[in-house]
Formats: structure tokens, C-alpha cells, sequence
């Protein structure tokens, strides 16, 4: 960055002048004694005074250099005032906003920089000398700084008090960039202990910009209902103008993208607002195609659209039954697109069937969609009304580099879906689609082999699927990045279909298939013959069995996470010849299994972090043998 300053020598060359300077800030200053003049410093000097000598401070500058940099000091000093033929000179000003002025002119520019602590001084001195330069070089340093990713960079309490001196004396550069920059970080803003003192002009200009990234419709919530609370004083009358202000903030939620569950909580505290959020989303569990078919008549669909912007990193609509798949299509398609293809976009997807991906393929052909490179993570989780073939496509369309996908509590969600996501996002890292079981006690029985399941009928794919080209390929191994996933609680998933996910084999380190019933010993020990990579297993209430730890015995295997609670299938040879196998394991849970003091004591391994071994008939001294 270069500044204006070249050193010490020019402070003091050519035509010298010293200036007085008065803090007029002060309100001491007023008051004071007239005190004899202070002895004039070179600029060099005043990088040495902490604190500067209050109120007056004299210093000796050039007189050029000053009349070349500031229009300020070219009409005191070069003008017709009284001034411009005197070597002393009187100014009154904001003493440090004055000095940090001087130090920019002079001093070299090596060794000045812009920082948080003295660009409200620069601005303001600036702004009073008018020093077009420093002007210039302050906006491009704020929005410099503002432009960084992360949100630890520019502290809040900082652009708090920027923010109001921008609005006393009309900065427009910071008026425009603060909002930008809270809206661009909002997610991480909001968590910070000074959230609640934004102040309102500022708040409604971030959640008002395009940029706004949120995680989710809720968490915008959330963070306005904690403003208002915070700036609603108790035991005081409201104000109507900060009654209509936080009904403003209020409006700007789109209620219809909130979790069912959300809205009816917040009729706790806010009766009336919790009770149109509950409304509107029945209305559109009711009938989604007519609310959203006639926002497009009134040209209001982007009341419908969820936030994605080119900064969002998450999307989560999880416990939103009210979404379907029109509302992910119509989120990612330009505001440009005509009328009549908005309702077949709302139509198609309302209700999924083959004719879908007809559209879909005009969609990705005529690039009708938006990219979001930027979006990492999405969670469908508790969104019954997804047709998640569908809402594969709309992964793939829109955000090329997605890595995490969760779709907990989905009975929709079957196996067929995810063989489907293999092929279309082999990109994704990390796949969630457990069911919860946690309110049902686990009954278990071991199956040692698939014939013994074979008597249960799965459902077929649906129609969706039919005369897709590319459902019936295999996935390219090649691209397949998937290391996480879990199907904990799937009851549609047998050992033929844990076969299939084995094509995972290259990438997979994650596995939890606990309380899949349908799974034998032997098809868990297939999967793991082919699945060399994997080093954490959730196996819980599974019949992972005798089979499975011969096969881990064969494997060169580094297991650093293991649960087994709940597998009833393990006699106590193979459970002694497990406990020699996973010497580097930080995570065992062996809870109700066969576990012995023998066996336990098989045990030679250092990295443990974890261990859970109840309901089992260990012994406490094997215990305190191994920490």
C-alpha cells in the first residue's frame, strides 16, 4: 500500500510551518487554562507519544507538502485567511484524527500501515483535512478487509462504531460495505456476543442484501427474534416506531421455509407470529401446487425461493414437511425465465412421475439453472414430501462441489435412491440416511445367512427411474469419493444391497449399519472382504457374528473406531480372537455382548480413548489393568 509520506526529512524541508493543534473532542479543552505553547516536534516524534499530550500538541511540517495534499491546508495556508503568511499556525480538531493525518503525509510508507485501531482516526481526519489520497486509501483498505472469507477478521464491536460515524457524516463506502459484509457472514455473525448491539439500520440493510447467507430460513429467525428481544426493554411501554421496527425485521422471514416444529415453539413467546407461521405452512401441506401456481400469477415465487447465494456453504430444510421438490427447482432457476415455464418447473415437480426428468434434461441441456460452487452441505432431513430421485437431480444440477448430503428420518429415501446418488454425485464425501430407532427396544436375533431374509419382498424402483439411460450403468469407480455413510436403522437394506455399496471399496473409511436387521454375518463379512479401507464401524445390534472377526483376522486392518453393542452372535473364541486384532482402536464399545474377563484381557492396545464394556460379564481388575 503506498502513502503519501518520504520520510522525516521532508517534514521539515523547504517551507516550514507548525501547527497547533487543539483537541476539540475533548470536552476538557474548553475548559482549560490558557497554557503557554507547547514546543514544536518533527512528525517523526509524535509515533513516541502514547498517550499524546492533551490538548494541544504543536508540530512542525512542510508547508508545501501540506498545500499539495490537503484542500484543507491549501485554503488556510495557500490561500487569502490570515494564515498563509504566518510559520505558526493555530488549527482545532480531533487531536488524534489530526496527528494519524500527519503521520500519513510523512512518514515513510514502509513503515505506516492501516489498522483497526487508527483508520476511524484516519477517516475522520481525513474527511476533516480533506485529504482526498487518505480518502482513497482508507475505502480501499475497509473494503480490502471486508472482502476476506472469514468472519474472525473484521471484529463487530469495530464495524458497530464505523457503521455509526459512516451514518453522522455520510460515508457512503462504509454504508454500502458493513451490510454486505455482515449479510455475506451472517451465519457466523450471529454467534458473536455482540450480535444483539447492531444497530437497527444496519441489521435491516444486511438481512435486505441479496447476499444474505444463511444456513437455514430458521436460523434468520432465531437471530431476529434474539434481537428483539434483547432491544425490548422490559416493564416499558412500546414505542410504536420500535414496534413497526421489529414487525419490518419480522416480515422479512419467509415463514413458509420454517420447520413445523420451530413455529409451533415459537407461539410460546410470540403468540401471533407462531401462529401465521403454523397457517401458512398447513396451507401449503394442504395444497403447495395452487400457493405456489398463483405466487407466480402475482410475481411473488421468490417468497417461496430458498436463500442460496454464490457465499452458501449449507442449505438445511430439515423438519420441513411442507417442502417439496418444486421448491429446490424453483430456487436455483433465474428470476428471467418466463411465466409459463415457472408453472411447469411448479407443476412437474409438485408431482414427480416420469415425465420429470424430461423437464430436467431441458433444464441441464439449455443451462436453465444456477451454479452454487460454494454449498458443501445439505440436509433434507424429516422432509417427507421430497421425491428425492428428483432432488438427486437437483444436487446434480446445481451444486457441482456438494459433499455432505443428510436425509435422516427419510422413509422415502430408499436403497434404489442411493444407488441413483452414486451415479449422478459421485463427488459427495459423506452420506447420511439413518432412521431413528431410538424409542424402540432392539429385539435382536442373529441371521447367519441370506437365505434365511429371503422370504422378504423389497419394493420395486419407482417410476421415476424407468427410461433414465444412465440408471442402469455402473458407477465410475474412478470418481466415487464417498468415505462416510451411514444407514443406521434401515430395514430395506439385506446383504445383496450391502454388496452393492461395496463398490465404495476404494474410497469408504466410515460405516454404520446398526440396527440394519436384515444383515447376516455373512453378508457383513462379505462387505468387509471387499471394503479393506474401512477403519470405523457402527455394527450395533447387527449379526455381526464368528464370520465377520474371522474375516477381520485375514484382513490387514487398522480399526480405530468399533461399536458392537447389542451383537449377540459372538462366541468366546471369537470374541478373544477379535480383542488381539484392534490394538490401535480409541473407540470400543462392546456393551451386552459375550465380552469375558479372558477375552478382555487379549486386549494389548495403547490409543484407547473410550471404552464401554456394561452389560457384560468383564471384571473390574481387567478394567484397571488395562488404563
Amino acid at each position: 500500500m503506498a502513502f503519501a509520506g518520504d520520510g522525516e526529512d521532508a517534514a521539515v524541508a523547504g517551507d516550514p510551518v507548525v501547527l497547533e493543534i487543539t483537541d476539540t473532542s475533548s470536552a476538557a479543552a474548553s475548559g482549560a487554562p490558557s497554557l503557554p505553547r507547547p514546543a514544536p516536534v518533527c512528525v517523526s516524534d509524535l509515533a513516541r507519544f502514547d498517550p499524546l499530550p492533551s490538548p494541544t500538541v504543536a508540530v512542525r511540517a512542510d508547508r508545501h507538502r501540506l498545500i499539495g495534499t490537503s484542500s484543507y491546508f491549501r485554503a488556510l495556508l495557500g490561500g487569502s485567511f490570515s494564515e498563509s503568511g504566518r510559520a505558526y499556525v493555530q488549527v482545532g480538531c480531533n487531536l488524534e484524527a489530526a496527528v494519524q493525518v500527519l503521520r500519513y503525509l510523512f512518514e515513510p510508507s514502509e513503515s505506516f500501515t492501516i489498522t483497526p485501531d487508527n483508520f476511524l482516526p484516519l477517516l475522520e481526519g481525513a474527511l476533516f483535512l480533506a485529504v482526498e489520497s487518505l480518502l482513497v486509501e482508507c475505502e480501499r483498505w475497509f473494503r480490502t478487509m471486508c472482502s476476506q472469507t472469514s468472519a474472525t477478521i473484521v471484529p463487530l464491536d469495530f464495524l458497530i462504531e464505523v457503521w455509526y460515524f459512516a451514518q453522522e457524516h455520510g460515508v457512503t463506502f462504509v454504508q454500502d460495505t458493513c451490510p454486505e459484509y455482515l449479510a455475506q457472514n451472517f451465519a457466523h455473525v450471529i454467534s458473536r456476543r455482540l450480535f444483539n448491539k447492531i444497530p437497527y439500520g444496519l441489521l435491516c440493510s444486511t438481512i435486505e442484501c441479496p447476499h444474505l447467507m444463511v444456513d437455514s430460513e430458521k436460523q434468520l429467525c432465531e437471530a431476529i427474534l434474539y434481537w428483539v428481544s434483547e432491544n425490548t426493554k422490559p416493564c416499558e411501554r412500546p414505542n410504536p416506531n420500535s414496534v413497526d421496527d421489529h414487525l419490518f425485521l419480522l416480515s422479512k422471514v419467509k415463514i413458509c421455509l420454517l420447520p413445523l416444529e420451530f413455529a409451533t415453539g415459537t407461539k410460546r413467546h410470540w403468540l401471533d407470529f407462531g401462529n401465521n407461521i403454523v397457517r401458512t405452512i398447513l396451507n401449503l401441506l394442504k395444497d403447495s401446487l395452487k400457493t405456489l401456481m398463483d405466487a407466480i400469477a402475482d410475481g411473488n415465487l421468490e417468497g417461496y425461493c430458498i436463500r442460496i447465494t454464490e457465499y452458501s456453504k449449507n442449505i438445511v430444510l430439515s423438519g420441513c414437511p411442507q417442502i417439496t421438490t418444486a421448491f429446490l427447482y424453483i430456487s436455483v432457476i433465474p428470476t428471467y425465465l418466463d411465466v409459463s415455464f415457472k408453472r411447469r418447473i411448479v407443476s412437474s415437480y409438485t408431482q414427480v412421475d416420469h415425465q420429470s426428468f424430461i423437464l430436467y434434461d431441458e433444464l441441464e441441456k439449455a443451462g436453465k439453472t444456477l451454479l452454487f460452487r460454494n454449498v458443501h452441505m445439505v440436509d433434507l432431513s424429516k422432509c417427507p414430501n421430497v421425491h428425492f430421485g428428483a432432488a438427486i437431480d437437483w444436487l446434480k444440477l446445481a451444486f457441482p462441489e456438494l459433499r455432505i448430503l443428510r436425509a435422516l428420518y427419510c422413509l422415502s429415501f430408499q436403497f434404489v435412491d442411493l444407488l441413483y446418488l452414486f451415479l449422478r454425485c459421485p463427488w459427495i464425501d459423506e452420506i447420511d440416511m439413518a432412521i431413528d430407532k431410538s424409542t424402540i427396544t432392539p429385539r435382536q436375533s442373529v441371521v447367519y445367512s441370506s437365505s434365511e431374509v429371503l422370504g422378504k419382498l423389497k419394493q420395486n424402483p419407482r417410476k421415476y427411474y424407468i427410461s433414465r439411460p444412465s440408471y442402469d450403468r455402473q458407477p465410475n469407480l474412478v470418481f466415487l469419493n464417498i468415505s462416510r455413510l451411514t444407514l443406521e436403522g434401515r430395514d430395506d437394506i439385506d446383504d445383496v444391497d450391502l454388496l452393492k455399496i461395496s463398490v465404495l471399496k476404494n474410497s469408504l473409511c466410515y460405516i454404520n449399519i446398526r440396527n440394519c436387521t436384515l444383515l447376516t454375518d455373512g453378508g457383513i463379512s462379505n462387505f468387509l472382504l471387499r471394503c479393506t479401507k474401512i477403519h470405523s464401524m457402527v455394527l450395533s445390534y447387527t449379526s455381526f457374528g464368528n464370520r465377520s472377526i474371522q474375516t477381520l483376522h485375514y484382513m490387514t486392518v487398522n480399526i480405530q473406531e468399533l461399536h458392537l453393542s447389542g451383537c449377540k452372535g459372538i462366541d468366546a473364541a471369537p470374541m478373544s480372537l477379535l480383542m488381539g486384532i484392534i490394538n490401535i482402536t480409541k473407540f470400543l464399545c462392546l456393551r451386552g455382548t459375550s465380552l469375558t474377563d479372558d477375552a478382555l484381557c487379549k486386549f494389548f492396545g495403547s490409543s484407547l480413548e473410550y471404552l464401554d464394556v456394561s452389560e457384560t460379564a468383564k471384571i473390574f481388575i481387567t478394567l484397571v489393568l488395562i488404563f
